[in-house]
């Protein structure tokens, strides 16, 4: 991650308020959002940019440092609720996107350099003002005290400090209360290292004392079937980046591609994706096609029941057929992530057995029956 906050590409800042009469907004993200709500964060991007909205959101350097951090928590959810917002992070910023940078070491309010003691929060609170000489910074954080500093210095914040039930919309609410909230996505339950799982035939954990609190209540709870599908979502996206550094690994090893139809087509590919895009981004690749490509320069998956390249596409996208989460039973998810230790073990590579590895504690503790 660190290599992150020095590689954060050039980003012209004065096209904000220096260019145009518009207003600039910078969404400084605090670490408990990053972790807890980093589903929402996104999706309030892709809505923001298809609506046309000028919003850049910010991640503060000492955010990345925290993520690291918490990376090597013995929590082990909480450390690959980490991991994910740190993949996150390193996307957006390989993929350059404009509404997202991560704060520049020279971009600190002046009068935060004599600081040499200041706080975490300080530091993301010198972030966000540095950027207020350039527009309207707005923090975005859980912690209602930190909220309140910020606001003493004129710093916006949530009208609510409870940011459980975060979404696109209530963002757009917030943000650009002039914006149509039908362009924005409502709030879906999002799983990460606090949730806590209701279960039908369940009322309340073991853990939770049920005379402090009503598990319907709260704020972190989250149904069994949304949870399933919130970190299936979450882990397509995970693998999918992970395989596209994979391939791109590679192929700067060997870059002779192998001609498509050399070999057998792979039968882990989904059937509509067999053929590989003439565009070498792996990083816009599907799972699919990057698990054939893998298969045509060495096969190594066994015959499988369940469909890899079908269990990393996300319902209803790329082809028809992809199965929605209720439809892939505990039997279907342990032979895809057999499949994928297979495939990990035989490329040698780290990064995806370490993801891998960071799956089990969350997987365990939604799949009961999975041991």
């Amino acid at each position: 991650m660190e290599d992150i906050e020095m590689d954060s590409h050039q980003y012209d800042s004065q096209k904000s308020s220096q260019e145009s009469d518009i207003v600039w907004t910078y969404l400084v993200i605090d670490t408990n959002v990053a972790l807890d709500c980093q589903d929402a964060i996104k999706q309030f991007m892709r809505d923001a940019e298809q609506a046309g909205l000028s919003l850049t959101v910010v991640i503060p350097s000492k955010v990345i440092r925290e993520l690291d951090r918490h990376k090597n928590l013995s929590d082990r959810k909480k450390a690959w609720s980490a991991r994910t917002a740190a993949r996150w992070i390193l996307e957006a910023v390989e993929a350059r996107k404009d509404n997202f940078k991560v704060q520049a070491t020279r971009e600190t309010a002046d009068e935060c350099y004599q600081r040499t003691n200041e706080d975490s929060d300080g530091k993301i609170l010198c972030c966000a003002l540095y950027f207020k000489r350039l527009g309207r910074p707005f923090v975005l954080s859980g912690d209602k005290f930190f909220c309140a500093r910020c606001r003493a210095d004129d710093v916006e914040t949530p009208t609510a400090a409870d940011i459980s039930r975060l979404s696109s919309r209530a963002l757009a609410k917030q943000l650009f209360p002039g914006s149509s909230s039908k362009n924005f996505t409502g709030y879906y339950p999002d799983y990460n290292g606090d949730s806590v799982i209701i279960r039908p035939d369940k009322e309340e954990p073991m853990e939770v004392d049920m005379g402090e609190v009503n598990l319907s209540q709260h704020r972190n709870s989250i149904s069994e079937e949304d949870a399933k599908k919130s970190f299936h979502l979450k882990i397509v996206d995970d693998i999918t980046f992970t395989l596209a550094a994979l391939v791109t690994r590679v192929n700067k090893v060997n870059p002779r591609l192998l001609t498509i139809n050399s070999l057998s087509k792979s039968i882990h590919a989904a059937p509509a994706l067999t053929d590989e895009p003439e565009n070498q981004d792996f990083a816009r690749w599907t799972a699919a096609q990057l698990i054939a490509h893998l298969e045509r320069r060495k096969r190594v998956l066994p015959s499988m029941t369940a469909s890899l390249g079908g269990f990393l596409t996300k319902p209803y996208k790329a082809r028809s057929g992809a199965r929605t989460i209720a439809e892939w039973s505990s039997a279907d998810w342990r032979e895809c992530l057999a499949a994928l230790e297979t495939l990990a073990t035989a490329w040698e590579d780290e990064p995806l057995e370490t993801l891998l590895r960071s799956l089990l504690c969350p997987f365990n503790d939604i799949f009961q029956d999975f041991h």
